[in-house]
């Protein structure tokens, strides 16, 4: 049932990664509202297929849903990844 699950995910990370790096999703204020508050920026400017390549080169290739743990954590880290400064305090 676990692999079963983790295989219907998989469309949903697909359709992720095509919103996560197309441009246009960056122009709803919804989405990056936060981001430019923080920033002080009015309008902010992402190249999204870029950072997505760059979190998704560094994760390596995606794991097979027959490994539903080892997927899923690299969906989770897909989606939430941490900066390397985060990643350093993290580090045990």
């Amino acid at each position: 049932a676990t692999i079963d699950h983790a295989t219907r995910l998989i469309p949903l990370v697909e359709k992720w990664i095509d919103l996560a790096s197309d441009q246009s999703t960056y122009d709803n204020t919804d989405v990056v509202a936060a981001t430019r508050r923080k920033s002080g920026e009015p309008g902010l400017s992402v190249d999204a297929a870029a950072l997505l390549r760059k979190v998704q080169s560094e994760l390596g290739e995606m794991p097979r849903p027959s490994t539903p743990t080892a997927f899923c954590l690299w969906v989770a880290a897909l989606i939430n990844p941490l900066d390397p400064a985060a990643r350093s305090k993290h580090r045990v």
